[in-house]
């Protein structure tokens, strides 16, 4: 894995993300995302021993700060992960009973969420459809 890799995701009918991968976490803020956010990620991207806390801080709210974000964590044992989302973002996981959808709900400043065995997942927007995660989980499959 490419720590700190900051890369722009585009998916059809659904917001930019500007997304950051970990070795502990994957990050998705609605893009363009503040130079600030994006630099502070990259920075706990690499960091052992790292918390979700320390992560959390470093994506402001408010005026001025990030509006849509999702954020995965997983603990050094791997379960369970921890997912938050705001805004637009959602959070679809699939595992060995079924996919779910993480959405906000309207709940700020974030909705927060723990999940087990979880076989994938995918950072999009609340328009995506969660068909293709459903499938993918069930068959388990890549």
């Amino acid at each position: 894995m490419v720590d700190g890799a900051v890369r722009r995701r585009d998916e059809p009918g659904s917001p930019e993300w500007d997304v950051v991968v970990g070795s502990r976490f994957i990050a998705a803020v609605g893009a363009p995302a503040p130079d600030r956010v994006l630099t502070r990620l990259a920075e706990c991207a690499g960091r052992d021993p790292l918390e979700l806390e320390e992560l959390v801080a470093g994506i402001p709210m408010g005026a001025g700060g990030v509006e849509h974000f999702a954020l995965v964590w997983w603990p050094e044992s791997g379960d369970p992960i921890t997912a938050i989302v705001r805004g637009d973002a959602v959070i679809d996981l699939a595992s060995p009973g079924g996919a779910r959808r993480l959405d906000s709900r309207g709940i700020t400043p974030w909705h927060l969420a723990e999940f087990t065995a979880v076989t994938r997942l995918r950072v999009a927007g609340a328009a995506s459809p969660l068909d293709e995660v459903r499938q993918a989980g069930l068959r388990g499959t890549p």
